[in-house]
């Protein structure tokens, strides 16, 4: 009898998909998965879908573990409830409007394995038509976000101190370290999670990841970009959302990160630019950023 290797991905990964009401994009990333002999066990948590995508599931995909919320709980307090139930060296969380074969999975899972430093690491992602879609970050710095807000990257989109965020320039074309990867894919160590805690349920859909990265490299943990792993992320979720919502749970978020992890002084000063910025793009038309310039000082 052949003996199963005891680095085999599917014995020691766990994939961990969060779905709302999003079934066509679900199936489709359970459909990608699915091809090939060594898939990993896959837990899905809904939180309290309206449409039928836990009927699907049931139906199409019986080996996938479901986990049914009754609210939605948002991103981390739903990886949370997955990631303690299971008990791999690894775990996957993965958005349902990711397409990501086993091959792909599998040079991710390996470079992370063999750098035992590495708490967390994501692959590279695509768009449908290939071309990248920047994920990397450096952390929200307070003189990074107040160019941001500006507008100042349109006007100098050269400059350094923008770059310094956004990682402009770079084609995410080598395997590097880097200080946050975005959470459409990204793959976390268990000892990792276990050194800094599990994901901080104060955050409810915006910056979750970045908390845990932040925590991660402040405990001595990489951070890892891995450019040989590619997937593509077909954006089919982010257009059927409320953009007033997203823009919300956005700024919701980092006001969070910041209270959490800046200097008292730097958010209300971030709040006040923040919504003046929001009021001219209101005025220009983008009239999704108006319940920022009301409720700025509630987030």
């Amino acid at each position: 009898m052949t003996q199963v290797p005891t680095n085999a991905m599917n014995e020691r990964m766990t994939i961990v998909i969060v779905s709302y009401d999003c079934r066509d994009a679900l199936w489709e990333c359970l459909r990608k998965l699915m091809v090939g002999h060594d898939v990993p066990s896959i837990i899905v948590v809904d939180n309290a879908s309206s449409d039928d995508s836990l009927e699907i599931v049931s139906k199409e995909f019986p080996a996938v573990q479901l986990i049914k919320n009754t609210t939605n709980r948002g991103f981390a307090a739903a990886w949370n409830q997955a990631i303690r139930v299971s008990t791999s060296d690894f775990i996957l969380l993965l958005a349902p409007d990711m397409l990501l074969n086993t091959t792909e999975l599998q040079k991710l899972y390996e470079a992370t394995r063999l750098h035992p430093v590495v708490g967390v690491s994501a692959p590279r992602i695509l768009n449908p038509d290939r071309s990248l879609r920047p994920t990397c970050r450096t952390f929200p710095t307070f003189n990074a976000m107040i160019y941001e807000e500006l507008g100042w990257s349109r006007l100098f989109p050269q400059s350094r101190r923008f770059a310094r965020y956004r990682m402009g320039g770079w084609q995410h074309d080598e395997t590097r370290e880097v200080d946050q990867v975005g959470k459409p894919c990204f793959l976390v160590r268990r000892r990792a999670l276990e050194h800094v805690g599990l994901f901080d349920e104060r955050f409810f859909a915006r910056f979750e990841d970045a908390d845990l990265c932040w925590r991660l490299r402040q405990a001595g943990w990489q951070v890892l970009f891995v450019a040989d792993s590619i997937a593509t992320q077909t954006g089919s979720e982010a257009k059927k959302s409320d953009r007033a919502e997203l823009i919300g749970y956005r700024y919701q978020g980092l006001f969070a990160f910041y209270r959490k992890h800046y200097p008292r002084w730097q958010l209300p000063v971030l709040r006040f630019v923040v919504q003046i910025a929001a009021f001219f793009r209101t005025i220009t038309g983008k009239r999704e950023y108006w319940p920022i310039v009301k409720n700025v000082w509630k987030l």
